[in-house]
């Protein structure tokens, strides 16, 4: 089984805020546990010109001493765009299952049923999937390996709470194996003739 392990006490939060005022963006790092979350994120209502979020991603990793050859989560804590939320829905719905009630879980790969209805209007993972295109080399040449989604609870305007994490993998480097290498000196073999030891 397939078990990723988080070690919690090493995470570092971070806050930007436009004129030191106006919350724009929060986020989380742990380059402990090679992973990247946000929870609050302002930045749509800003005026041009501004960073892309993927950039921002990708920045913000790096000033936390991230390298991104290493980076294998990419999350938001808190889903609060309603056009990902209906996506999530819809792909719970595709397979027949019932929308989730606190502590389930989803898990979508690409290749399963449902992942089709996950990604078709979701802006973070379409903006993720651009971040590994337009970052290809720097990451590694990763691709999305699964989707999980948590729900903790209904929050009071009646829609769940979701966690949602893209989990990230990279190709193994195949090695050829090689033959052992002969010696130089090969060992002469020692054969015994049919006759004794001469005498003197």
């Amino acid at each position: 089984m397939d078990v990723d392990y988080v070690i919690p006490s090493k995470w570092q939060h971070f806050t930007i805020r436009h004129d030191n005022t106006l919350l724009v963006y929060e986020y989380t790092v742990s380059v402990l546990n090679q992973a990247y979350f946000f929870t609050y994120d302002n930045t749509p209502y800003l005026r041009e010109p501004k960073m892309k979020h993927r950039d921002m991603i990708v920045d913000n990793y790096k000033k936390a001493g991230g390298t991104l050859s290493t980076l294998r989560r990419i999350g938001v804590n808190l889903v609060t765009n309603y056009e990902v939320y209906l996506s999530i829905q819809n792909a719970f719905d595709a397979k027949g299952l019932e929308f989730p009630a606190s502590g389930s879980v989803r898990t979508d790969c690409p290749t399963e049923p449902g992942w089709l209805e996950l990604i078709a209007n979701n802006e973070l993972i379409h903006d993720q999937r651009r971040m590994l295109d337009e970052y290809r080399d720097e990451l590694g040449g990763v691709t999305i390996d699964k989707v999980v989604v948590v729900a903790n609870g209904v929050s009071s305007i009646g829609m769940h709470n979701l966690y949602m994490a893209t989990h990230l993998k990279r190709q193994q480097p195949h090695i050829t194996p090689t033959a052992p290498e002969k010696p130089l000196l090969q060992p002469t073999s020692h054969r015994r003739s049919g006759r004794g030891p001469s005498k003197r």
